[in-house]
């Protein structure tokens, strides 16, 4: 995705034509939040018909007798029929579809977004601890980055909004990181959800801030709140796969 008029964001919103305007970076990030998060809005306003969940399905069975399925693909598959036939499809075409599933080679697991960026050795369980403690790490960083410019302008008594509001988002994300990591141990789905909370408020809040104090600086910090959203809302998504199949039965 390129937006050629972001470089160029400063001589928009400047009388003076400034491309070199501080907050011009942060500007730059919430139009792209902003337009990805409108993209998929749109493509979530409405969900697949029945029938177009079985036609996925038979797409992903058609193309796993020929190149064989992964363990991810083919339980999706079975939830999307599940789907279809909760819709009304007939489910003597479902059992069909089915069948051609069952008949596909099981092959290894294609390089997704997850595995293309963390070690065999880190998918799976300990991924999520991988990603939490980083995002955790990274957070009290901000949090103690904030807390120092506040004492600073304090005892210079002047006043920052932007550093008040920094230092509230990230002690709200390290309570988040805290308390989902202590809830890991136990396997509880609620900690993971905590802990996406937090990556979200990083990447759509935090991070913001970020760009308007410290401008490029922040792209680290982008990078594993990023990643930090992936892995959880991967996890997530593979814990609802799961909960779903037994209903495919």
């Amino acid at each position: 995705m390129y937006f050629p008029f972001l470089d160029e964001v400063g001589k928009f919103v400047t009388k003076t034509n400034d491309y070199f305007y501080r907050p011009s970076v942060a500007i730059m990030y919430v139009v792209v939040v902003l337009l990805l998060v409108v993209n998929r809005a749109v493509h979530l306003r409405r969900g697949p018909s029945p029938d177009e969940y079985l036609a996925n399905a038979a797409l992903t069975a058609t193309d796993g007798l020929a190149h064989g399925l992964t363990p991810t693909d083919r339980d999706q598959a079975r939830v999307q029929l599940a789907r279809a036939r909760e819709g009304g499809v007939d489910p003597e075409v479902v059992e069909q579809i089915d069948l051609l599933l069952a008949r596909c080679r099981e092959v290894p697991s294609r390089f997704s977004w997850v595995s293309l960026r963390l070690p065999e050795r880190l998918r799976g369980e300990r991924s999520v601890r991988v990603a939490a403690a980083l995002l955790t790490v990274f957070s009290v960083g901000i949090l103690l980055n904030a807390a120092a410019t506040l004492e600073e302008d304090l005892a210079a008594r002047t006043s920052n909004v932007v550093t008040v509001i920094q230092l509230v988002g990230s002690g709200v994300t390290v309570l988040l990181c805290v308390v989902g990591s202590v809830g890991l141990w136990r396997r509880r789905r609620w900690a993971i959800r905590a802990l996406r909370t937090a990556a979200l408020i990083t990447v759509f809040f935090v991070d913001v801030l970020e760009f308007a104090v410290q401008e490029f600086g922040a792209l680290l910090n982008v990078a594993v709140g990023a990643a930090a959203l992936s892995v959880f809302s991967h996890h997530l998504r593979q814990m609802s796969r799961h909960e779903a199949l037994p209903d495919t039965a």
